[in-house]
């Protein structure tokens, strides 16, 4: 086991994170499932891997610093290493920008913003004493663009995309390639009552040169060649997994 890479994963109990982790195992990568859902990272984890040889769960609160610590430390105990993070989880908050309240704000910078930011710093710094390592980040369309009743979830994945390209300036001699994907609109248990509204749909797919919508499969696509040796040479980089919603 020793050879093989490790991944953490947060949000990996939800859709996108959870074909992430899928991905990555079937490569041969072990992964530490991470959820501020316990239980249901634990469900995860066993699906995933049945003897626990190749994922376990830890139970998270990007939020909280000694959370994001203790999610490294169990990490580093049960699989000594980490190769790669990815930072899939995520919230959002739909309101007109009037009605946004400052709790509103504070959930969803927290969440997307802070936690992205220090789960990198923490698993950064584990990377740097060996040298190497692979962070991806998962920002959005609305990194570059927006919606109404999106203005918090835009300010945040916004600034995921600039974290990624700061963490990566700042990395670069230390071995640690910092890269982001972009996806679009993806159905997941989270979008599902959004995109099964067939008026919604319709407008969604309208705005998408492919005239579709990508998968998590894709995402998780794209967050595997990001980790990977292909792309030693590639850091910085926001990959845009959007079936063309932003060509235009």
């Amino acid at each position: 086991m020793a050879d093989k890479k490790v991944a953490v994963v947060t949000g990996g109990a939800g859709g996108i994170g959870q074909a992430i982790a899928a991905r990555f195992i079937g490569e041969g990568v072990r992964v530490m499932v991470a959820d501020i859902d316990g239980d249901k990272a634990r469900r995860v984890a066993k699906e995933l891997s049945r003897d626990g040889s190749m994922a376990r769960a830890v139970e998270v609160d990007v939020t909280r610093l000694d959370s994001i610590q203790n999610m490294v430390n169990e990490t580093l105990r049960f699989m000594g290493k980490i190769d790669i993070l990815v930072t899939s989880h995520g919230v959002n908050r739909r309101k007109p920008l009037e009605e946004v309240t400052e709790e509103d704000w504070d959930v969803v910078i927290d969440v997307n913003l802070k936690g992205t930011y220090f789960c990198g710093q923490l698993v950064g710094k584990v990377m740097k004493t060996r040298g190497r390592g692979s962070i991806v980040n998962i920002a959005s369309i609305m990194s570059v663009s927006s919606l109404p009743h999106l203005s918090v979830y835009c300010a945040s994945k916004g600034g995921v995309a600039q974290i990624t390209r700061a963490f990566a300036v700042e990395w670069a001699q230390d071995g640690i390639n910092v890269n982001a994907v972009a996806p679009g609109y993806i159905k997941t248990e989270l979008t599902a009552q959004w995109l099964d509204d067939p008026e919604r749909y319709r407008d969604i797919i309208s705005k998408a040169a492919m005239g579709k919508l990508a998968t998590v499969e894709d995402v998780a696509a794209a967050v595997s060649f990001l980790a990977s040796d292909a792309a030693r040479n590639i850091t910085g980089q926001i990959l845009f997994v959007d079936a063309g919603w932003t060509v235009w």
